[in-house]
């Protein structure tokens, strides 16, 4: 090989490196909202947790991410990352959870092993706010209680969603949950995102889901699907072969439907 020749193969290699590179160097888990908070209870306060959800594949990378926990008054409270070293969860797939859990978890959900346990967790029931994933944009918030923090956030929550508790506390036992009817109402996506939590989020019995658990929901069919493609008839000087037509591209060819002989 002549010498030029090596030197463009060299380039054309180390191009194809670097841009693998920077493929995987790509965040995948900024695509994640917050789809539930608890608490924990008055009896057992270190059984909280948050679970966070995808709305798109390939977003377990969640190590490089860090959850955010903060008091009534907008202080930061408690800042976890989920692995070190660095690991990904396994289930990449789109609506994948991971639940982020305090120490006192298991005895109030025997049976449901979190993804990560995090001893400084501090959910206050009262008032406060979380926010995920802060080392990468956008990052998700949400409030509730007696919060007044939001300008402190890096990312605004609204106004905070009333509980049923004092003071519009998350009532005790509760959890709150990220409703998931704006577009696909069988889905998570963007569009249930509206930085507003009193708007984006309700009350209802915790049911943590960690990363290993089923995906209950069913996306909905994309808008923009590829038109179905339709075999019509071409007519040619020869013999006249049938060839496939894009009915997208080809609105104005009309396929002819073979006509029953009447008998």
């Amino acid at each position: 090989m002549r010498r030029g020749t090596r030197l463009a193969a060299l380039l054309a290699t180390t191009g194809f490196a670097l841009l693998l590179s920077a493929g995987s160097a790509s965040a995948t888990f900024h695509e994640i909202k917050v789809r539930e908070v608890f608490p924990g209870t008055m009896a057992a306060p270190d059984s909280g947790y948050v679970e966070l959800q995808s709305f798109a594949a390939y977003q377990n990378q969640v190590q490089f991410g860090q959850l955010k926990v903060y008091n009534a008054a907008g202080a930061n409270v408690s800042t976890f990352m989920p692995s070190t070293p660095p690991a990904p969860v396994p289930n990449n797939a789109n609506q994948a959870t991971v639940v982020i859990a305090d120490t006192g978890f298991g005895a109030q959900f025997p049976g449901v092993t979190p993804d990560f346990t995090d001893s400084s967790l501090d959910l206050n029931p009262a008032g406060g706010a979380v926010c995920w994933p802060i080392t990468e944009e956008p990052v998700d918030c949400v409030s509730w209680g007696a919060f007044t923090g939001n300008a402190s956030l890096p990312s605004s929550a609204g106004s905070p969603f009333q509980g049923t508790g004092t003071a519009g506390a998350i009532g005790n036992g509760k959890a709150i949950i990220r409703s998931i009817s704006a577009n696909c109402p069988t889905a998570l996506d963007e569009a249930d995102d509206t930085n507003n939590s009193v708007a984006d989020f309700s009350e209802t019995a915790p049911h943590p889901r960690p990363n290993s658990a089923p995906i209950t929901e069913m996306l909905c069919p994309q808008p923009n699907a590829p038109a179905a493609t339709t075999k019509c008839k071409k007519k040619t000087s020869g013999s006249g072969t049938g060839v496939a037509y894009s009915a997208k591209k080809h609105k104005k060819k009309k396929c002819k439907k073979k006509k029953k002989k009447k008998k």
